[in-house]
Formats: C-alpha cells, sequence, structure tokens
C-alpha cells in the first residue's frame, strides 16, 4: 500500500540558499513537491512552481503522470508536453509520438560529453531519399534511409548516391580512394592487406601480390610481371581477341601448337616442331626440313608469299604475276631485281656466278677450268643468246667465192695492252693484262666497216669493236693465192 497519500496536495520545503542536497538531481531548481490535478490532463506528482524559466528540464515543472509520461512545461502558462514515456514492451519513447526517434534498450546511457551508449539496436523510421532518418542539423536532405527491405540508402542533397543491399554496393557517383602503395595498396581485402590496387603516379594504376607490383596500366601500356594464362580458345571464338572482331585472334589448337584466325576460319599455325604453317591441309613437319609451309587446297587460284614492300620485295608466286625477284608464271621460274641489285647463284655454299644490274654474267670459275678435247667455240647473238655458230649449207645462203681479198693488206695490225675500267665504266691509265695482238676498231672500219660490230645508242650505231673470227676465211683464201702465186713463180724458175 502506498506510504504516502494526499487529496490536497503536499507541499515539501527545503532550504533555499542551496546548503541541503537531495540527491543528485534535487537541488534548488524547484521548491515544491505538489499533487497535481489540472483540469483536462492526467494527475500526477508535479517538482516545482507554475512559475517557469527558459528550460523545461532544469528550471521548469516536471510531472509524472498516471499514464506513464514524464511531462513538462518550456514557457509560461503553455501546455504540457511529453519528454519521456515508458511503452509496451519497455522501451523508452522521447518525444510527443511514434513518429519520433524510439530507442529500444534495456540499458542507455546518456553521457556528460554529449554520446549515448545502447546495450542494445538504435530502431529508425525507414525514412526516404528527400527525408532520411538518420540526418543532421542544417541538412535534413542528406543522410541515411531504409530504401527497401535488406537495403540501405545514402543521400544527399535529396538525392540517392549509394546504395548496399545483400548484392552488391551500388554508387552513382565516383568513389575516391588514397593511392596507396604496392606494399599498403588502397584497394585491398581484409585478411590479404598487401594484395590490391592502387595508384603508382599520375595516370597509372598498378596490381599487386604480396607487396610487390605485378600488372601496371598507364597511357601506353600494360604491363605484366608475370606470364598472362588465357584460356585455349576456339577457332570461331580465340583467347586473344579485339572488341571489335570477337572471331579473329590467336587460340591453342592442341598442347605446343598455336593457331592464329580470321572471321572464325584458321588462317595459319605454328606446330610443336617449329613450323609456320600457312593456309589449308595437313602442315609438313621440320623432320622433312620444312620451316616455313604454305599451302592451299586451291589448283586455280594465284598463290602469293611476298616479303618486304616497295622496292625491296620478295614474291614467290603460283600461277601469277607481279613485279619480284623471284616469281613463277606458267610454269617459267623468273629471277628478277628491282633497282640496281644482283642475282647470285651459289652451289655447295659457294658462289659460282652472278647477273649484275647492268646486265653482265659472271661465272668466275670458267677461267680456270680446263675443259676436254670434245669443245667447240661459244658465242653470243645481239638477242643474249649464248651457243654456237653453225657452218652447214642448210645454214646459209647467197654463198659466193671470195676473190678480191685486196683489202686486207690495208689493214694495220698492232700490239696493245688494255685499259682498266673505274666503277661507272669508263677506261683508267691503269693497264689490264698482257701485251695483246690485233687491231684499232677505228681504224678497220673505214677499211671493212663490216668486219666491226656496233651497240645502237640513242637510235644511233657506235662502234664496238671487231669480229676476228670473219678474217679467218679471208686469211685463208690469202694463204691460197699466195700458195698459187709461188706455184707460179717456182714453175717459172724450174727448167723444163
Amino acid at each position: 500500500m502506498p506510504f504516502l497519500t494526499t487529496t490536497g496536495g503536499l507541499n515539501f520545503s527545503y532550504p533555499t540558499d542551496g546548503t541541503t542536497n537531495w540527491g543528485s538531481t534535487l537541488k534548488t531548481s524547484f521548491n515544491t513537491i505538489s499533487a497535481h490535478n489540472h483540469t483536462g490532463a492526467p494527475n500526477g506528482v508535479q517538482l516545482g512552481t507554475n512559475s517557469l524559466q527558459n528550460n523545461a528540464i532544469t528550471e521548469t515543472k516536471f510531472r509524472l503522470t498516471n499514464d506513464s509520461f514524464l511531462r513538462g512545461r518550456n514557457a509560461a502558462d503553455s501546455a504540457d508536453i511529453n519528454i519521456l514515456k515508458v511503452t509496451t514492451g519497455d522501451a523508452l519513447q522521447f518525444g510527443n509520438g511514434t513518429s519520433n526517434a524510439t530507442i529500444s534498450a534495456t540499458n542507455i546511457t546518456l553521457s556528460g560529453s554529449g554520446t549515448i551508449s545502447s546495450s542494445g539496436p538504435f530502431v529508425f523510421p525507414a525514412g526516404t531519399v528527400s527525408a532520411p532518418s538518420v540526418t543532421f542539423t542544417g541538412d535534413t536532405n542528406t543522410g541515411f534511409y531504409n530504401i527497401a527491405a535488406d537495403t540501405i540508402g545514402a543521400a544527399t542533397n535529396g538525392v540517392e548516391r549509394v546504395r548496399v543491399d545483400t548484392a552488391a554496393v551500388t554508387s552513382t557517383l565516383p568513389v575516391v580512394h588514397p593511392a596507396g602503395t604496392a606494399g599498403a595498396p588502397s584497394l585491398t581485402f581484409a585478411s590479404d592487406l598487401n594484395t590490391g590496387f592502387y595508384q603508382i603516379a599520375g595516370d597509372t594504376i598498378g596490381a599487386a601480390t604480396n607487396g610487390v607490383e605485378r600488372v601496371r596500366v598507364d597511357t601506353a601500356a600494360v604491363t605484366s610481371t608475370l606470364p598472362y594464362v588465357a584460356p585455349a580458345g576456339t577457332v570461331s571464338a580465340p583467347s586473344l581477341t579485339f572488341a571489335s572482331d570477337l572471331n579473329t585472334g590467336f587460340y591453342q589448337i592442341a598442347a605446343d601448337t598455336i593457331g592464329i584466325a580470321t572471321a572464325g576460319s584458321e588462317r595459319a599455325r605454328v606446330t610443336s616442331d617449329g613450323v609456320f604453317h600457312i593456309g589449308t591441309g595437313t602442315p609438313n613437319t621440320a623432320a622433312a626440313g620444312y620451316r616455313l609451309h604454305v599451302n592451299d587446297s586451291s589448283t586455280t587460284a594465284d598463290r602469293r608469299i611476298q616479303l618486304g614492300s616497295g622496292g625491296y620485295t620478295l614474291d614467290l608466286i603460283r600461277n601469277g604475276q607481279s613485279g619480284s625477284i623471284v616469281r613463277s608464271i606458267g610454269g617459267t621460274l623468273y629471277l628478277q631485281t628491282l633497282n640496281a641489285h644482283t642475282i647470285q647463284f651459289d652451289t655447295n655454299n659457294t658462289y659460282r656466278a652472278q647477273i649484275l644490274s647492268t646486265g653482265e654474267f659472271l661465272v668466275p670459275g670458267v677461267y680456270t677450268t680446263i675443259v676436254g678435247g670434245t669443245n667447240r667455240d661459244v658465242f653470243v647473238d645481239s638477242n643474249g643468246y649464248i651457243g654456237y655458230v653453225t657452218s652447214i649449207r642448210d645454214s646459209k645462203t647467197e654463198i659466193q667465192d671470195l676473190t678480191d681479198i685486196s683489202w686486207l693488206y690495208q689493214l694495220n695490225p698492232v700490239s696493245f695492252k688494255y685499259r682498266k675500267r673505274d666503277e661507272n665504266g669508263v677506261y683508267t691509265d691503269e693497264t689490264d693484262g698482257d701485251i695483246q695482238y690485233g687491231m684499232i676498231a677505228e681504224d678497220v672500219q673505214p677499211i671493212r666497216p663490216d668486219l666491226c660490230f656496233y651497240d645502237e645508242v640513242d637510235g644511233q650505231q657506235e662502234l664496238r669493236g671487231i669480229q676476228y673470227s670473219k678474217l679467218t676465211a679471208v686469211l685463208l683464201k690469202a694463204v691460197q693465192d699466195l700458195k698459187a702465186e709461188i706455184e707460179t713463180l717456182k714453175a717459172q724458175v724450174t727448167p723444163q
């Protein structure tokens, strides 16, 4: 039963000099405790006077009502407001109603330093993006709120910026991190703090494992200190490919064999024994002596290999035609050089012959090679053919006996030495070889121009030399004529 009751009010007075304490909270802030029976308000116990000061908590009246409210006033003769209520479930409710914050806790502490601590959770209303439930004085559209079940939102200026749900953290703004280092990356993992991503320098990102840089990405390249391991891929979906052309790239055909594909079809491969195979069909092997193998199933279309460009190309062509060094046209093999280049022929790793860019054909070994007794003279005709000159009757026409060879005795045989030529073909004063015997073409031409040969230069015939072989028959005729004269003279001087 109550230890004290009253119907007309009970006043307790205490000294007003501030020397008497009623516990830690009842001091000189109020001077009466009385029963309260305000018209239209719940009955209760009132602490304080009706003469209110500026602060309802420290200098005005409080009353503990019979409906579990602690109420007070903050203005003279104003209506009482709810300050604190013990709700069903032993929760403490601050404020006037359920729209205000509720602290559900078995133990709550408001410290003198301004902190609030609790042994249980703080439960807030859901809030909205424009009115978050956890916000800040002077900026009430910035804070945290409940977007939906299991989803938290963060808003600034009434706009969602970050959401966290059970699947991901989603941000509508850039996430700015510190630069970090290789040993302490700025984006890392709870159990592995020296593994992650960091900024090496301006416009350069690094990836580290175990505190060591493994990959760096800058504006020029992606550089890795470790091997890049890709899946095998297929001919139609290569593992190393390109953003806008996914069926073109590199893939693994089999163990130790790389394939190159374009448009989803194999174009080349490098086999395990080091053969680079281009085209279709079965690749040849290194054991067969191949390192580069080009094959195609077509038997009619041109197939070419071209190395280089411009004036430095090597074309290997089947059934085609191109300005090239080596080409095959209709079964004929052509050797061609562009610009001032030489074609050289080697056998047994030894130089045997050359065709110079100026057209000279050099066969150095011929000069020192001894031939057998069965041989013949070799000639070069005006078309460049090398061969012998036949003497059979069927090869000749307009055959006439030599009669007048008196012009032979006008020719002037001389001895001489040849002069060497420089790299431009100009004759020098340096002699070349031993003494020679012959004639001077300029001396022979006025006497017998048909004994000389010529080159056509700019449409004009230019003197080049003497065809000494033509003199053989003339000299034979001269010998025959001399013999006839000798026989006549011998007949004249011999007695009958």
